[in-house]
């Protein structure tokens, strides 16, 4: 039997971006977000409809938005090996059935999340029009996430399992069923690199072709907190001592010699990096964005390297490939 995703998904109001679609008991009351806003004691603000219907929000608070992601999306539920004669067929179907079970909880949480428990995580990855569990190893809480596997894939580490292998691994998804929303939850769409454009402040210096930035929880916290000191003092902006991953193309760094990196956050959510090469009466600045822009478009890709255009991927992805070339 197949389950249909519920297509629903719990996160915090400071992640709810403009298109997101409010959910509620009564679907009628749905509500998609047009305009978002933060008031000076730092709640955030979601109006929609023409701003004729306007809710506020901690920017802690749960909110439960529907989940574009899984839409229309079933788990893959087939319970692999339990057609075996004896023993080993018996505990392939527990194990299936243990899995289909933590799959179904994670409908939920929607697309990139990981469960993690001790060394262990699973998610949901889209397959066509199903969704399939897979198990990664889990060298932390928050990663790094490797040997990715899944029931599905029918290769020797999963088919030469022996009975108690495979009852132990039965115990561990069982576990995770059971103690589900006290486990940690790791978002992978937020370890990601993030690209936009750069430029110089002068037309006569020299200047870089676009900005890369390492987007993970810490990262998103520092801009949210930031913006939230903004909002509560009424500040224009808020500087940190800050540099980005990279600027961009390959050797910009060093030639520029750059000494002043800052990270910008402005009162109404837009941010940008900015530094000063040296010897020169010039700054460097990359692309403002908005926060829950930059969100949005990685919610929106499963890419490993996310920028804002195609153009500025195609230089980054240019850079990257002569450096491989070096290591080889």
């Amino acid at each position: 039997m197949e389950t249909q995703a519920r297509n629903l998904k719990q996160i915090p109001a400071h992640a709810v971006t403009e298109g997101d679609v409010i959910a509620f008991a009564d679907a009628r009351q749905d509500v998609t977000i047009e305009r978002v806003t933060w008031r000076q004691d730092g709640r955030v603000g979601f109006h929609a409809n023409d701003d004729t219907w306007s809710a506020f929000y901690d920017g802690t608070d749960t909110v439960q938005i529907i989940d574009r992601g899984f839409a229309g999306r079933r788990i893959k539920d087939d319970l692999v090996l339990a057609h075996v004669p004896g023993e080993i067929g018996s505990l392939w179907q527990k194990l299936c059935e243990a899995e289909n079970e933590l799959a179904r909880k994670l409908l939920d949480k929607g697309p990139g999340i990981i469960v993690v428990q001790d060394d262990d995580g699973w998610y949901l990855e889209i397959d066509g029009q199903q969704l399939m569990l897979m198990r990664v190893e889990a060298a932390s809480a928050d990663g790094p996430f490797t040997d990715q596997s899944s029931r599905f894939d029918f290769d020797l580490s999963w088919v030469d399992l022996g009975e108690e292998d495979l009852r132990v691994y039965t115990d561990t998804v069982l576990r995770a069923v059971a103690s589900f929303e006290t486990l940690h939850f790791h978002d992978r769409y937020l370890n990601r690199t993030f690209v936009v454009g750069a430029h110089a402040t002068s037309d006569s210096g020299d200047s870089p072709t676009y900005c890369s930035m390492k987007v993970n929880p810490a990262f998103v916290n520092r801009l949210q907190q930031m913006h939230a000191l903004c909002v509560a003092n009424q500040l224009s902006e808020v500087r940190s001592s800050d540099g980005p991953l990279l600027w961009g193309p390959a050797g910009f760094e060093e030639e520029a010699r750059l000494r002043d990196p800052e990270l910008v956050v402005t009162f109404s959510g837009e941010f940008w990096f900015t530094d000063r090469p040296k010897y020169a009466n010039y700054c460097i600045e990359s692309s403002p964005i908005g926060i829950s822009e930059m969100l949005c478009l990685l919610r929106g890709n499963t890419s490993d390297v996310v920028a804002y255009d195609e153009d500025l991927l195609e230089h980054y992805e240019c850079d990257h490939e002569e450096d491989d070339e070096l290591v080889d």
